[in-house]
């Protein structure tokens, strides 16, 4: 947003610019968590495979 010549209050919408979009799962964790769950579960996988039984615990 900004003040156009006039002083009146614009905006550009921000595909318009060079601004990165903001990250869903950043925005909604707030910082409180380094993992996302889909991460996790992934590294889960090759986890299990090596243990030949497919559990985890």
């Amino acid at each position: 947003m900004y003040y156009d010549a006039k002083g009146r209050l614009r905006s550009v919408l921000a595909s318009w610019t060079d601004v990165p979009e903001q990250d869903l799962f950043a925005q909604a964790s707030d910082g409180r968590s380094w993992f996302r769950t889909d991460d996790l579960l992934r590294l889960c996988a090759p986890i299990d495979g090596r243990r030949g039984d497919g559990n985890v615990s």
